[in-house]
């Protein structure tokens, strides 16, 4: 083989080996989650809509009530012992799960998660069964936008449907 053949080889093989590789494009990538209340061992993501807080109810929980812009509804409550927002979390456990509550007046699904192994914060996640057609969407926004702060990691590595979300759909 002369030199001008070797070159045409070598030339022929590269534009094979690259028409061969296939081409990697760079998919648009959602900006990261980021933490819009952060109360803690615990936040709630943005993107959930309105938020309402209310101190101390019955002086065991702090209630939170999330709205979802998209169903324009809440989609649940959660419900958080006071020693949540005095430090960070340590853990996500997943410690009970009741399928049918009764609370103020309504029927809920909940899931309570322990987020200190010292057990001075606890999280329940209570989806509303009015309406049994929405309960799987309200336990997917619910849990979506709720994360475990973790020291040393980003809230929102932790989202908390991971955890929650199949035992409240």
């Amino acid at each position: 083989m002369n030199k001008s053949s070797l070159m045409v080889s070598r030339w022929f093989c590269a534009i094979a080996l690259a028409l061969s590789t296939p081409i990697l494009s760079a998919a648009p990538q959602e900006p990261p989650l980021k933490c819009e209340v952060t109360h803690g061992a615990w936040c709630v993501a943005r993107g959930i809509g309105e938020i309402k807080f209310v101190a101390h109810q019955n002086e065991q929980w702090n209630r939170w009530s999330l709205y979802d812009n998209y169903w324009k509804r809440e989609v649940g409550v959660v419900l958080e012992t006071p020693g949540c927002s005095d430090t960070v979390a340590d853990r996500v456990e997943l410690i009970k799960i009741s399928p049918n509550v009764l609370w103020e007046g309504s029927r809920w699904k909940e899931a309570v998660i322990s987020l200190r192994r010292d057990g001075t914060c606890e999280l329940r996640l209570m989806v509303p069964l009015s309406d049994l057609n929405f309960v799987g969407k309200a336990a997917s926004s619910l849990t979506g936008h709720i994360a475990a702060c973790i020291a040393g990691r980003a809230c929102t590595d932790n989202m908390l449907s991971a955890f929650a979300y199949k035992s409240l759909k």
